[in-house]
């Protein structure tokens, strides 16, 4: 088992059930496991800003966690203002790679 397959699954069975994404070959180890296990819906975004948005939102209605996948560099780095509007608004903020 790959480590992005063991992380994937984990998150499945702590109740995730989507996951937001913008594909990127820093991240293709975790897309690829993402987009194997049945348990988890992928959402595919454009833009790694539009995704931190949108998985912002997702947590707020929803009341479920919201998990993003972007790619390294920086795609990274531009979805560093979502934890911070998630913050202030009292969610869990999503995490967004480690530009954060």
């Amino acid at each position: 088992m790959k480590l992005s397959d063991y992380i994937v699954s984990r998150l499945a069975d702590w109740g995730v059930h989507d996951m937001f994404l913008v594909v990127g070959g820093g991240s293709m180890h975790l897309n690829d496991s993402i987009l194997r296990e049945s348990r988890v819906r992928y959402i595919c975004n454009h833009h790694e800003q539009a995704a931190a948005m949108a998985v912002e939102a997702y947590a707020r209605i929803s009341d479920h966690v919201g998990v993003l996948n972007v790619t390294t560099g920086p795609g990274g780095g531009s979805c560093c203002a979502a934890p911070a509007a998630a913050q202030h608004g009292q969610i869990h903020p999503p995490s967004c790679g480690p530009a954060c």
